[in-house]
């Protein structure tokens, strides 16, 4: 099975052709009948054949083209701040995928505190929940549904959805899509053959790209993608690597509070070796990250995204890094909201964040955002207006 899993793996990071009598091809037809599904579904919603449903507020969906991370959960943080300098009450609604609130619904934090665990909200949305303040976080796989209800209980200005470029069933005002700019299409094939979630002709509905985790160099665009570009708001930004806090050798992980403020990296980068473990949707990313800041990685430990880990696997964990003489272990706030809390571990844990940086774009993305939520405010007071006289 790890074998099959690896093989899969290296056909999902390919564009190199393979013989006709492969994995390659047989994933191939797999995309074949996917591309159908999808560009099926969407022609419905594009011919209002399928039903679309909206709240009475300005709603804002991040979300991506591609399976895997882009740097959607760090986006959103950055997103709902922004709006909180605004002036704005925010709402955040995430589907809370593979959590028990998924189905039923769940207020994750009521922006003072966190009303459910881990495992009720979904790793994600507990992170965004115990990194905001004052920014309610919901959960729910009929988005619609949940996002009423917020505003019922919130009041809020602005709702941002979390992961919902494809989930058209609900309005939306202001589609951002990001894309990775190291590999923004992945191997530009389609499910299970590639990452891609739908045709590129999907990206029409996009209001604006976002280009995640820009280095210095040029970003190679697809020559298919470029003609796209062209008709949308296009902006560029970075991730930047914080320090959320370190568990002390022999602490309970209750000791460090998830606060997201940007402690300084001096201890990670200065510091003996580390053993590295993520459970992401790209872990090289992670681990090379850490290599970067001048850090000796003496081994690394990758699990599959969304990995709740357990208390075996962490004894595991810390035996293979005292082996290797680490000094520490160092791994991602996803990951650390899914550790187990009850254990207290030999050696100290570092915790690292990703925030967003859109450096010299700063002023016209936030010039775009308020832009176009005024453009929502005087739509919805005139669709208010509209309804007014004909009741």
């Amino acid at each position: 099975m790890h074998r099959l899993l690896k093989e899969i793996a290296d056909v999902l990071g390919s564009r190199r052709r393979y013989p006709f009598f492969s994995l390659a091809t047989l994933l191939h037809g797999g995309s074949l009948l996917y591309s159908t599904a999808t560009a099926s579904r969407n022609a419905l919603y594009d011919h209002g054949m399928l039903p679309t449903r909206g709240v009475d507020r300005p709603v804002i969906s991040i979300g991506n083209i591609t399976a895997g991370g882009t740097g959607k959960t760090p986006m959103t943080v950055q997103l709902a701040k922004l709006l909180k300098s605004f002036g704005l009450k925010v709402l955040i609604v995430s589907r809370g995928y593979r959590s028990l609130g998924e189905k039923a619904g769940a207020v994750v934090s009521d922006g003072k505190r966190l009303l459910c665990d881990v495992h009720t909200a979904g790793d994600e949305p507990y992170l965004m929940a115990s990194l905001l303040r004052q920014v309610p976080v919901m959960v729910g796989q009929n988005r619609f549904k949940t996002a009423r209800r917020g505003v019922k209980l919130f009041s809020p200005d602005v709702i941002l959805l979390d992961d919902a470029f494809q989930h058209q069933a609900m309005l939306r005002d202001i589609n951002l899509v990001l894309m990775d700019a190291n590999l923004p299409l992945g191997n530009g094939h389609l499910l299970p053959r590639g990452p891609l979630r739908e045709p590129l002709s999907g990206l029409n509905r996009a209001d604006a790209i976002v280009f995640t985790r820009c280095g210095p160099s040029q970003i190679t665009v697809h020559s298919d993608l470029a003609h796209l570009l062209s008709t949308k708001h296009v902006f560029h930004c970075r991730h930047i690597t914080v320090l959320r806090g370190m568990v002390p050798a022999g602490h309970s992980l209750d000791h460090m509070a998830m606060a997201g403020e940007k402690d300084s990296l001096a201890t990670i980068s200065q510091g003996g070796p580390v053993f590295a473990f993520s459970g992401l949707a790209n872990n090289p990313n992670f681990f090379c990250s850490i290599s970067k800041m001048g850090r000796d990685v003496r081994g690394t430990a990758g699990f599959p995204d969304h990995h709740y880990y357990s208390s075996g696997e962490i004894g595991d964990l810390v035996r293979r890094a005292e082996q290797l003489d680490s000094h520490a272990l160092i791994t991602t706030d996803k990951d650390f909201v899914r550790l187990p809390r009850s254990i207290s571990l030999k050696l100290d844990l570092f915790v690292l964040g990703v925030e967003i940086d859109f450096r010299e774009d700063t002023e016209r993305w936030q010039g775009f955002i308020r832009q176009r939520l005024a453009a929502c405010d005087a739509q919805i007071s005139k669709d208010s207006q509209i309804s007014t006289r004909v009741d």
